[in-house]
């Protein structure tokens, strides 16, 4: 009895260990949000989800649409950028012309009398000025998207990680659940056999109670006709 209870007490320690193991699993990915609640939120979705529905959500159609919907974006801006760079970068010979225009018109000539702050700051400003700060401008918003894309990769990248690595991680709950399972059905089996056995145990003492009683009652019964087969013994004797 005593092992059969240790065995039960054991088995709800192991159920309660792996219903906390099962419980304490964070999400890890880049797409997946916790506000200071603790509460979890798709990022591409913008809605909130339960951990224990996180691998179920990745597969949903709505979040494969809102996946590519978001691939497509980015996409779409980085070629719209890569049309604007080369149109600009074509116009800068043209900017520089007309840069060199204006300078060789700034030049005075010998017979006109230019202020002298005018000359000064024609010959401060550096060859293709207007030019570079263009292009550094250029190169300023290039960083930007740039970075953001190479951001969104990686991103998209994890996430189909995740996603690929949807399959075992599922087969890693399925396997606990069995077990919890197991553990439940040998519980129920343990409780059933000792519920069984005291009542086999219950049975035996009343069947061992109701034999000595019964031997009892016979030898009770044995010695009165014993006694009655000698009083009648006596009787005969007495009338001989």
């Amino acid at each position: 009895m005593d092992k059969s209870k240790e065995i039960i007490e054991a088995n709800l320690k192991n159920r309660r260990k792996t219903e906390i193991k099962h419980k304490l699993i964070k999400v890890d990915s880049p797409i997946a949000k916790y506000d200071s609640s603790g509460n979890l939120s798709c990022i591409l979705c913008r809605i909130p989800i339960k951990a224990n529905v996180w691998k179920v959500h990745l597969t949903s159609r709505q979040h494969k649409r809102n996946l590519e919907l978001a691939k497509q974006q980015h996409i779409n801006t980085c070629n719209s950028f890569e049309k604007i760079t080369p149109t600009n970068k074509e116009q800068t010979p043209q900017k520089a012309e007309c840069i060199s225009r204006n300078e060789v018109q700034l030049q005075p000539s010998k017979s006109e009398k230019t202020p002298q702050a005018q000359i000064d700051t024609v010959q401060v400003l550096p060859e293709k000025f207007f030019d570079h700060e263009k292009s550094l401008n250029f190169l300023g918003s290039d960083r930007d998207p740039e970075a953001e894309w190479i951001k969104f990769q990686r991103e998209i990248r994890e996430a189909d990680t995740i996603s690929n690595n949807i399959v075992s991680e599922e087969q890693e709950s399925l396997n606990i659940k069995r077990h919890l399972k197991e553990i439940d059905e040998q519980i129920e089996n343990w409780k059933r056999f000792i519920t069984i056995n005291d009542k086999k145990n219950n049975i035996l003492k009343s069947q061992r109670n109701t034999k000595t009683l019964k031997i009892k009652e016979e030898s009770s019964s044995s010695e009165e006709d014993s006694v009655d087969t000698l009083l009648d013994w006596r009787i005969k004797s007495v009338h001989k």
